[in-house]
């Protein structure tokens, strides 16, 4: 005889209840590092088990409670219609997980109830260009996989076994949220223009194309590596990782990564990331960010690109004339993830890039010398001049970025006036012998320069300039020339010509150190720190940064050990 649907839920309402009745645990203690002995904010401490979960606060004190009616209820309902066992309240011992950006994770089983538990997290040392480890352990978690190869038939199913020839073709196929799209070692002709997004600011809320080696996956197309199709609003939350774009030839407006709206004055995207590319070869930019919001560009290394537009000049990165995405909503992981660990108040984050050798070629000579751009880094025209005139109202973050021997600035800040509160920080960035461009006669030359920006915060950066013939003798290392509210302070002013203060209450040699920063071989590309550097110790720490921010610079003075 079968039991009546009645006994049915009453058997499973006894089962809550019972549940409900299970008294909670406590499980307190402190996290610190291992390197330092100093408490840790902003770790995650979550129960395995159930993903229930805590962030420290600044006296790295954690209190997570497991078990009991607020531990079980959010999941019961679901987990009986799904016809699951409910969980029970774990006895004896639970694995906590410990993790934050910049150090390794760790997995601890601990017994119920103790109150007085030290744990100790090992910091990693993030050095710029593509991180074997945020590529081995990154952001987000793929729900569905899809693969193409070389070899691959666009007729298949894109399983593993029958994958896909072109990375088009995936985004034909309309991916979703959660979505990855795996390509295989090899050289493809092209990427895609990226139709597709996913739905929210979540680590399985962006659809993913990712190479599955390391920069293994090479796209030669000259007009772009990946493009987000042009529309308001229509292409959010896509992630872009581990690829080498390699233009096959410097055509006129050719752009690694190209995400605008065809000049229109509409907003564009929002979260979209590049992280862990290697990208070389475009004719105008390498990674051109327009028109929209919550952009991350980290670890890449961008090299010989914007050697042939003359027209609109582009440069290694460039962010230009951002809009605010309206209506939308901030999640969690906006604010706080293990990627970045604190994000707030930042929306756009350029970090841990390296820059070399973006130089405007095929354009202005010696005796006609109308170049502009060719920067490693610029944000320009945030506060949309001649277009919409509204300022872009929130924060972008620029740290630990090397940029060398790029045909104009370093990093550079441009007519980006923002509203009281909002603005730019310029944080441990190592910039090196740019603004190389003869036939670019400006005389404003700083390796970090500040052309008409507001609320710029500029810290914890190595600056070294090299002056030379003609117009290059005006190059110097931090070219100060914006507007009210900017602050310079722990930069390390090194060269053969020191920073330069257009407004005359922004710099003050005081707050700032010039000195030889003691690189290891600033000639041949290695800008780790020698014993005895006047960087080691002078940085300034701040939530959103690594701690690595303590040593001035891009490279931890750990690193130097290490060669």
């Amino acid at each position: 005889m079968k039991p009546s649907g009645v006994k049915v839920w009453a058997s499973i309402f006894a089962m809550l209840l019972c549940i409900q009745s299970v008294s909670a645990h406590s499980l307190k203690g402190t996290v610190f590092d291992s390197s330092t002995n100093a408490t840790l904010s902003g770790v995650i401490v979550y129960h395995k088990a159930t993903a229930k979960r805590v962030i420290t606060g600044a006296s790295g004190v954690f209190n997570l409670t497991i078990g009991g009616s607020a531990g079980v209820q959010s999941r019961a309902p679901s987990l009986a219609r799904d016809k699951k066992q409910l969980p029970e309240v774990p006895a004896g011992t639970v694995t906590l997980v410990f993790a934050r950006a910049g150090f390794e994770q760790q997995e601890l089983a601990v017994s119920l109830g103790d109150t007085n538990l030290t744990i100790k997290l090992r910091p990693i040392y993030e050095k710029p260009g593509p991180s074997p480890a945020l590529f081995a352990k990154p952001y987000y978690t793929c729900l569905r996989n899809f693969y193409v190869a070389t070899t691959g038939n666009d007729a298949d199913d894109g399983s593993r076994a029958h994958p896909w020839r072109t990375i088009q073709h995936a985004n034909d196929m309309a991916p979703k949220a959660g979505d990855c799209i795996n390509v295989l070692p090899g050289v493809y002709a092209s990427g895609a223009t990226i139709s597709h997004g996913g739905n929210q600011a979540s680590s399985s809320g962006y659809v993913v194309y990712r190479s599955t080696v390391l920069d293994g996956a090479v796209i030669t197309n000259p007009s772009a590596g990946f493009e987000i199709a042009a529309g308001e609003n229509t292409v959010n939350y896509v992630i872009i990782d581990g690829f080498e774009l390699a233009a096959s030839s410097e055509q006129v407006y050719g752009q690694g990564i190209k995400c605008w709206n065809g000049g229109s004055r509409r907003f564009q995207s929002h979260h979209i990331w590049v992280s862990n590319c290697i990208i070389h070869g475009y004719g105008q930019s390498g990674i051109q960010m327009n028109d929209g919001d919550y952009y991350y560009v980290i670890h890449n290394t961008l090299y010989n690109n914007c050697a042939a537009t003359c027209d609109a000049r582009g440069s290694g990165i460039s962010f230009c004339v951002l809009k605010p995405a309206t209506g939308y909503t901030p999640t969690a992981d906006d604010a706080y993830n293990l990627t970045f660990g604190v994000l707030t108040p930042f929306h756009n984050v350029v970090n841990w890039n390296i820059l070399h050798d973006n130089f405007i070629k095929k354009c202005g000579t010696v005796t006609n010398p109308y170049n502009t751009d060719g920067n490693g880094i610029i944000m320009d025209v945030f506060n949309n001049s001649g277009g919409t005139n509204l300022v872009y109202p929130y924060k972008t973050l620029i740290a630990f970025n090397v940029t060398y021997k790029n045909g104009n600035y370093g990093i550079h800040l441009f007519n980006s006036g923002m509203a009281s509160g909002n603005g730019f920080t310029v944080a441990n960035n190592t910039s090196y012998n740019n603004n190389l461009d003869p036939a670019n006669r400006g005389t404003m030359r700083g390796e970090i320069n500040n052309n008409g920006s507001v609320n710029a915060t500029v810290i914890n950066n190595i600056a070294v300039s090299i002056t030379g013939a003609g117009f290059l003798r005006d190059n110097n290392t931090y070219a100060c020339g914006g507007k009210a509210g900017d602050s310079y302070a722990n930069n390390i002013d090194g060269g053969q010509q020191h920073a330069r203060a257009w407004l005359p209450d922004v710099w003050s040699a005081s707050a700032n150190k010039a000195a030889d920063p003691l690189w290891v071989d600033a000639a041949g590309g290695n800008f780790a720190l020698k014993a005895g550097s006047p960087a080691i110790g002078y940085g300034q720490t701040r939530d959103y940064l690594s701690l690595q921010s303590v040593t001035c610079g891009a490279y931890p003075y750990e690193e130097a050990k290490k060669r």
